[in-house]
């Protein structure tokens, strides 16, 4: 009996602890980023992203990723391991590939993506997010 209580405690605890580490998760991704980017052609920007939570703990919207406007909605999944990958966009006309690698101890997200849409194809894009 004693066994079954100590394992029911331990699912607790683990279940509680992962809760809770979600929570810090999403605190430290949601707001305004400063992207400093580089294209393929070897061209450089810097611009404002901003992230919110989506319709999940893990799932997120970016706004104006790529600078194609705030009202440019990026859908992106955050795996445990810190990967984030592209689920979709707000505006069927662009296609997102590639994966982010996000940083919380550095406060960045580090991007290797290519863009393809609506006169854009960019192959290899290079961005880090910085919390702004």
């Amino acid at each position: 009996m004693s066994r079954i209580r100590i394992l029911g405690i331990f699912i607790f605890l683990a279940v509680f602890v992962s809760g809770c580490e979600d929570t810090k998760t999403s605190e430290g991704l949601l707001g305004l980023w400063k992207c400093h980017e580089i294209r393929s052609n070897n061209s450089s920007l810097v611009y404002n992203v901003s992230i919110d939570q989506f319709w999940t703990d893990s799932s997120y919207v970016i706004y104006n990723m790529y600078n194609l406007r705030m009202d440019f909605e990026v859908y992106v999944q955050l795996s445990r391991d810190s990967i984030f990958s592209f689920l979709g966009t707000n505006n069927d006309q662009y296609f997102f590939s590639g994966t982010g690698v996000y940083r919380p101890s550095l406060e960045t997200i580090e991007w290797n993506y290519s863009v393809i849409g609506n006169g854009v194809n960019e192959l290899v894009v290079a961005a880090t997010f910085r919390k702004d």
